[in-house]
């Protein structure tokens, strides 16, 4: 019996630091673009993202995120030899044709 207690209690506290993982991630994606992004789609009057759909469901209705992760980390720019704005593994899209910015 206390061997199953203290299993449990493992378990119970990985899950936990997962959890906080996840929630940390959250946080920074629910940021956006961040900070100064949001301020210059605010100077041009727009809504962001998640406030256009505030704006569109009805008050009190429960509104569960699907997707939130897509793309997390995904688009990350690196500034590359070349001078050019590159993704994390320093290739670019460029038109219809792809370069290595190495």
């Amino acid at each position: 019996m206390a061997k199953q207690n203290l299993d449990f209690n493992k378990n119970e506290d990985v899950n936990k630091q997962l959890w906080d993982s996840v929630k940390a991630k959250l946080d920074v994606i629910f940021k956006g673009g961040g900070e100064k992004a949001a301020a210059k789609q605010k100077e041009k009057g727009k809504l962001l993202a998640r406030e256009r759909v505030d704006y569109l469901r009805d008050r009190g209705s429960e509104f569960i995120e699907i997707g939130a992760f897509a793309g997390y980390e995904q688009y990350v720019g690196v500034w590359g030899l070349c001078g050019r704005w590159c993704c994390g593994r320093h290739w670019i899209r460029i038109g219809s044709a792809v370069r290595n910015c190495s």
